[in-house]
């Protein structure tokens, strides 16, 4: 919903840069097709809206520590999504280059 209000107000592209950062009950989320498929008995229906928001330019990432929670190997998270090491540590990190944290 960001992406779509800042467009609408005509702030192009290159100035928006946002970066999801999925972790704790949302992880299954980002799951491969054939891996949430074995887990929830259908396709992912989250990857067409992962595709969209890479497209739009927004980094989609997953915290490791929630795949392993969940014993989610790496593997199995869709091809767009970038697993990073913790959700806690990128948003530390992230805040002070900038970013603002809110919390869906």
């Amino acid at each position: 919903r960001s992406v779509n209000l800042f467009a609408s107000a005509g702030v192009p592209a290159s100035h928006l840069h946002f970066i999801a950062v999925i972790h704790g009950p949302a992880t299954p989320a980002v799951l491969d097709d054939s891996h949430y498929r074995e887990k929830f008995s259908v396709d992912n229906p989250n990857v067409k809206l992962i595709a969209a928001l890479k497209n739009a330019g927004v980094q989609v990432v997953v915290c490791a520590q929630a795949l392993a929670t969940f014993k989610f190997p790496a593997g199995w998270v869709d091809p767009d999504v970038e697993v990073t090491l913790a959700a806690l540590t990128d948003l530390v990190i992230l805040q002070p280059q900038g970013y603002i944290l809110v919390p869906l």
